[in-house]
């Protein structure tokens, strides 16, 4: 998180915590910066004791400290307060605070479980990828339970089967997206199934839901996946991830175990739950 490294002209000595990313912030810029970029991540618990001293105390900011203590004495709800920070830091102009109005006012109206999903989303694209799972598992219905919205639940279960795809448990992966497809029946979804099929030939393959898919398509899948895969085949962690993949049956085993394992470490290292 590099970019929350803004201005440091007014050192704290106390820093900010942030639990959900790991990070410190050091100055009012970056509280700003924090609360404009990561607005998703952001409950109602944010303003509490210990946020509003650093404001007051650490940012020297006694004025804007008063005013959310008055404005949270009034039952303020989150958004308003966000926007107090940023309206009373000058660190964004008129136009991008205009934009960030837009966007609570798209979370006010919000269903809870919609919240839910657009903070796993943006997990997901900071490559948080297992707090991002949790997050998904949070909003699905239990077995058993009747499904109120096919269309959301199967958007839930593609976006888990690509964060399980990203942590290389592709078994997993392939059960979200045969999921996703009985519920929303699009073709694409079909296509990232057969690319795990290409990937790893331990996963089952669903031949009733591959024969819907007429064979030239089929071909020009594969034609697309070699291409991906030469273009990929040597960047980074692609490059042990092919060596593993290539091995003997029970070689393969060990070596996806033991390289998976090294990256669930780092991986971990940076979630905090």
């Amino acid at each position: 998180m590099s970019g929350l490294i803004l201005c440091r002209d007014a050192q704290v000595r106390h820093p900010f915590y942030i639990k959900d990313l790991g990070i410190n912030l050091y100055s009012a810029e970056e509280l700003c910066y924090y609360i404009y970029n990561h607005v998703f991540l952001i409950e109602e618990p944010f303003f509490g004791e210990e946020l509003l001293t650093f404001i007051g105390t650490e940012c020297r900011l006694a004025d804007l400290e008063r005013k959310l203590r008055q404005w949270k004495s009034q039952e303020a709800d989150l958004g308003s307060l966000l926007l107090v920070v940023l309206q009373d830091i000058p660190y964004y102009n008129e136009m991008e605070l205009k934009v960030f109005k837009n966007q609570m006012h798209q979370l006010r109206n919000a269903r809870p479980e919609e919240r839910v999903k657009q903070k796993a989303d943006y997990m997901f694209r900071q490559k948080k990828y297992e707090a991002a799972l949790h997050l998904y598992e949070s909003v699905l219905p239990a077995k058993g339970e009747t499904m109120e919205d096919a269309s959301f639940t199967g958007r839930v279960y593609y976006n888990r089967g690509a964060a399980y795809a990203q942590l290389f448990s592709f078994a997993e992966a392939a059960a979200c997206f045969e999921k996703t497809y009985e519920l929303l029946g699009e073709e694409d979804v079909l296509r990232h199934l057969y690319f795990l099929y290409q990937i790893d030939a331990s996963v089952p393959v669903r031949t009733d839901l591959l024969e819907k898919v007429p064979a030239q398509q089929q071909y020009r899948w594969k034609e697309e996946f070699e291409t991906i895969k030469k273009r990929e085949a040597f960047a980074g962690k692609a490059l042990a991830a092919r060596a593993a993949l290539e091995k003997s049956a029970f070689r393969r085993e060990v070596a996806v175990k033991d390289l998976l394992l090294d990256w669930k470490k780092e991986y971990r290292s940076l979630v905090k739950e």
